[in-house]
C-alpha cells in the first residue's frame, strides 16, 4: 500500500478513492436506514398495541361481543 505522505502524486489522485470515503458513506447510509427501519417498526408495533387495547376497552365498556355476531 502506498503512503500518501511520501508520494505527492498519489496524494493528489482524484480518480482513485484513497481514503475509502465511498465505503464509509455507504456503511453510514446503511446504518442510518437500518436505524430508521427499527424506529418505524417499533412505532408501528406500539401503535398496533394501542389500537388493540382501545378496541378491547370499547368492547368491554359497551358490553359488545363481536365474535358472536352472525
Amino acid at each position: 500500500m502506498k503512503n500518501i505522505a511520501k508520494d505527492p502524486i498519489f496524494a493528489q489522485d482524484q480518480i482513485k478513492d484513497n481514503n475509502k470515503i465511498k465505503e464509509l458513506l455507504n456503511i453510514s447510509y446503511l446504518l442510518k436506514i437500518s436505524k430508521l427501519m427499527i424506529v418505524i417498526s417499533n412505532f408501528t408495533f406500539l401503535l398496533a398495541m394501542f389500537w388493540y387495547i382501545m378496541c378491547v376497552l370499547v368492547e368491554d365498556l359497551n358490553d359488545l361481543d363481536y365474535k358472536d355476531i352472525d
